[in-house]
């Protein structure tokens, strides 16, 4: 059986930065993010993790089409083109590996959708001994965190 022909990082990088993709993007991205942007963070993002070149191409478009519709960057911080092993089925009936991209929404980015929802939240990281207590009363929830700093 004959593998599909790779293309070029080069050619994956030039076809996000297409008039083509651009148009995508615009279509989906919301007014506060230009096209411009979205592209420069997400090709910045590919060239700092290239093995995600390494992805089936349409999964890879299909992950910055997913960011751009969602409003986040995929900056590592509001969200990330992640790399996974995913096994497909063969026109023989048999199987194989193959790696495909897909965003995922990281805490900052989760943070913003639902502040788009008018949710308050916030996020901290919290170590195994840690002290957080959280209740509610008639003032709403209530969060103390008391980290261990040497321990």
């Amino acid at each position: 059986m004959n593998e599909p022909q790779r293309k070029s990082p080069d050619q994956a990088l030039a076809t996000i930065a297409s008039p083509e993709m651009q148009q995508k993007f615009l279509q989906v991205l919301p007014s506060n993010i230009s096209a411009d942007k979205f592209t420069r963070v997400t090709l910045v993002a590919i060239q700092q993790d290239p093995s995600i070149l390494e992805c089936d191409r349409q999964s890879l478009y299909n992950a910055c089409l997913t960011a751009a519709q969602r409003g986040l960057l995929p900056d590592k911080k509001e969200g990330a083109l992640v790399a996974f092993n995913v096994k497909e089925k063969t026109p023989d009936g048999g199987e194989r590996w193959v790696k495909k991209a897909q965003f995922m929404a990281m805490p900052e980015g989760i943070i913003k959708e639902l502040a788009k929802a008018g949710v308050k939240v916030y996020a901290v990281s919290v170590y195994e001994k840690d002290k957080v207590e959280i209740w509610n009363d008639d003032h709403g929830q209530h969060v103390t965190h008391h980290p261990v700093v040497f321990g």
